[in-house]
């Protein structure tokens, strides 16, 4: 159907609640699988989120957003489909509540929605950035584990890798699989990084996982394992066996020249004019492989099909022949070992660089698929090893090997800094900070420097009320003083202006915010000079071994999983919004916080949990609030970073989503044949 069709925050909700309807059964650790039927008569069991939603058929453009925006969050941390949808759905159902209640209050009438929801739109932007990344930076990051022995040794153990990576598998492919995939994932990191934070490692095996894994169809998955060296998904097209190290040469055209260029013409007076340029053709053939032969080169890698020629000469000279690979298969290989492909006018030049070293080199046989394998000698910190997934149905592997590439954009994720949105030292805090000071130092009469005549009243002016509110984040107000710690700063009115003190000001909680004071104490002296001694007390500054300020999580920050990460955010951001005055933060924070909910109450509500969702959360708030972490969890882990993203992606989806007033349903037009 044509026309313009308007968007209300009900109908986003319908979509919402449709698609976690779906979710919401293979969701937590006693979720199910979901059964697909393609048109082909092909069946397709999954618990895997993205694959899910990827192949739904849909219509509705809100639900085409929804399922865009999660897909592309899973590309990036490799997980959390089902939660996003399942936060998308709470945000979206207490959003309908906050909009009907203000509504109701202001006007009585339905027509102020839009404009409740673009107001609303903007306190959620402030939220992400101030109130978000504050919670985060002064008490999340604080009640994380890290993944390494310790902060100055960055080695990631295995047992902690194998919690996380347990953790992961679970809600991907089950508890059937999981313990083999975490097991060999663990394994496999290991042998490519040894365990240390080698984040260039973990990226590059997740931008050419395509190529460094192989599935085996008709196999046990039990049978997966780690291979040394490369597989190349190409069969020999002439095979010589070797025991010793050998050479590998690189090409991507034809080593046997053309009889003529292709913008050329060949005018031909006779058979013997022929008959030479063949015989030359061959004898270079038999030149470049000959060549080739007492260089050491024992295997040719080309992206083209060569002549039978080439092959003849290559079976004399006793080479290997690999031919019409797949070119990012081929980068691939020139990438880890340090070849480059050579054109065959080049061969005859002295650049032993343009040729690969390798180990071994030889045909392997996986599955019902024979390939060639080689094992590369290279000195970058590129992997050099492979691995085999195999499966007893192609569903199956496929599915395995795409929760084995997600697992790695987890570790990714994990193990880089998360950095704020702003720098060290311009954070909301200190940029509200350094407003509040300001305040002060323009409300005092400035005075002249030392030893000149005062020429003002003998006085000095109280600070504006409106310090406190510019000291406190979120437009939170407070009677209470302001007081810093750490250092005593000396300021002297001098000339025009006020000597500035060289330290900054990084600011800890929220809570302790409200308890800190600035004292100024202002001294006339005799000579009607006079000198204000502003004791303010800081914090001090981020040491080298501390984690830097504008880093809001640090590397390898994990939270057991089962709702950890939620309960203790839902908890301050409860507490943030009791002291908050701002009505459209405070709303935001209950919003959010009640969402967050959502996830835990899935985990511990479905299927055959022995605890129940309010236990639970009861025993949550009791342990944050005496030890201001969630104590007694499940063992396995979850990344911090991965959760932070997840909420911060929800957020974006949720903002984009209200902002839409209608969408307009259009047919292409078929243009009528044009008459003859």
């Amino acid at each position: 159907m044509n026309g313009s069709h308007p968007v209300d925050i009900s109908i986003l909700v319908q979509v919402a609640e449709t698609l976690e309807s779906i979710v919401s059964r293979c969701f937590g650790p006693h979720g199910g699988l979901v059964l697909f039927t393609k048109a082909t008569g092909e069946l397709l069991i999954t618990r895997d989120g993205q694959k899910i939603l990827s192949s739904l058929l849909l219509e509705q453009p809100i639900a085409k957003i929804i399922v865009h925006s999660a897909v592309a969050h899973c590309h990036v941390t490799g997980d959390g489909t089902k939660s996003f949808i399942l936060l998308l759905a709470a945000l979206l159902r207490g959003l309908r509540v906050m909009v009907m209640r203000e509504t109701t209050r202001s006007t009585g009438r339905h027509g102020q929605h839009g404009l409740q929801l673009k107001l609303l739109s903007d306190h959620l932007l402030a939220f992400q950035t101030q109130v978000l990344d504050h919670i985060v930076r002064c008490h999340l990051r604080q009640c994380a584990s890290s993944l390494f022995l310790s902060d100055r040794d960055c080695k990631v153990t295995r047992s902690n890798a194998k919690l996380l990576l347990e953790a992961y598998f679970y809600g991907k492919v089950g508890a059937n699989h999981c313990q083999s995939l975490s097991t060999l994932a663990c394994d496999y990191y290991l042998k490519c990084t040894g365990g240390d934070q080698c984040n260039e490692v973990v990226g590059f095996i997740c931008d050419h996982f395509e190529e460094l894994h192989t599935k085996v169809v008709g196999i046990p998955s039990s049978s997966s394992r780690i291979l040394e060296g490369l597989v190349l998904h190409r069969d020999f097209t002439e095979y010589w066996p070797t025991e010793e190290e050998l050479k590998i040469l690189v090409i991507t055209e034809p080593l046997q020249p053309p009889l003529v260029d292709a913008s050329a013409t060949l005018y031909l007076q006779s058979d013997q004019q022929l008959q030479s340029s063949c015989a030359w053709i061959h004898q270079r053939v038999q030149e470049i492989l000959s060549r080739l032969s007492v260089s050491g080169v024992r295997l040719i890698l080309s992206s083209v099909k060569q002549t039978d020629l080439v092959l003849y000469h290559a079976k004399l000279n006793r080479i290997s022949v690999v031919e019409c690979m797949d070119p990012e298969e081929l980068s691939l290989f020139c990438s880890i070992s340090g070849a480059a492909p050579v054109s065959p006018w080049d061969i005859f030049l002295d650049q032993p660089t343009h040729l690969a070293q390798a180990q071994f080199c030889k045909s392997i046989l996986l599955g019902a698929h024979r390939y060639a394998h080689v094992g590369i000698t290279s000195k970058s910190l590129c992997p050099q090893y492979c691995i085999v997934l195999c499966g007893p149905v192609s569903g199956l592997t496929i599915q395995c090997a795409s929760a084995f590439h997600g697992a790695f954009k987890m570790l990714r994720q994990t193990l880089q800094p998360l950095e704020s949105r702003y720098g060290p030292h311009e954070t909301s805090e200190n940029i509200e900070l350094q407003n509040g000071i300001d305040c002060v130092v323009s409300s005092i009469n400035v005075c002249p420097a030392e030893g000149e005549a005062y020429g003002g009243t003998d006085r000095v002016e109280q600070p504006r009320q409106c310090l406190a509110r510019n000291l406190i984040p979120g437009g939170m107000h407070h009677s209470e003083p302001l007081h810093f710690h750490s250092c005593h700063v000396k300021e002297e009115c001098c000339g025009d202006k006020l000597l500035e003190p060289h330290c900054t000001c990084n600011i800890g909680d929220a809570t302790s915010i409200m308890k800190r004071t600035i004292e100024l104490n202002a001294k006339s002296t005799g000579d009607n000079s006079l000198v204000i001694n502003a004791q303010i007390d800081l914090i001090p500054s981020p040491t080298r071994e501390e984690e830097c300020l504008c880093t809001l999580i640090a590397p390898g920050s994990v939270f057991p999983v089962g709702g950890s990460f939620e309960l203790l955010l839902h908890y301050h951001l409860l507490k943030y919004a009791s002291h908050c005055l701002d009505p459209g933060t405070k709303a935001v924070c209950n919003l959010v916080a009640n969402a967050l909910l959502s996830i835990p109450r899935n985990i511990y509500t479905a299927g055959k949990s022995t605890r129940h969702f309010l236990h639970v959360y009861t025993k949550a708030m009791r342990d944050i609030q005496s030890e201001g972490r969630v104590r007694d969890g499940p063992k396995m882990l979850e990344s911090v970073s991965c959760k932070y993203q997840l909420l911060i992606s929800t957020l974006e989806c949720m903002r984009s989503l209200i902002c839409i007033d209608c969408f307009i349903v259009g047919t292409r037009r078929v243009s009528p044949p044009a008459s003859p």
